[in-house]
């Protein structure tokens, strides 16, 4: 039995835009996970918040955060593989970005 593809290399960072930016590689044949779903953690809750189809060239994927990156906190990201059986493989946490700026001025 051959051995499951895993996440690896995983960041996150801001964006010109100021949204999150996650990016992660896959070890092993990226053919095997049929997509991979995002997960956010902000104040202890944790939130689905896409997923991306393991469709990749050379095992490099991308992310872009259009849900928790407007919102106050810092943000945890975890990426989890799901395999073409369906099986869920490990969570894995690939990094936080810090609150965004508030772009409010005093009164």
């Amino acid at each position: 039995k051959t051995a499951k593809p895993k996440i690896v290399g995983g960041t996150c960072k801001r964006n010109s835009e100021g949204k999150s930016e996650l990016f992660w590689k896959v070890a092993g044949r990226s053919k095997q996970i049929d997509h991979f779903v995002i997960v956010g953690e902000k104040m202890g809750m944790s939130s689905i918040l896409g997923r991306v189809h393991a469709l990749s060239p050379n095992n490099a994927f991308r992310y872009v955060d259009n849900v928790l990156s407007e919102n106050a906190g810092d943000t945890i990201y975890s990426i989890i593989p799901i395999y073409g059986d369906l099986s869920i493989g490990e969570r894995i946490k690939i990094g936080s970005t810090p609150s965004r700026k508030s772009k409010r001025k005093a009164i």
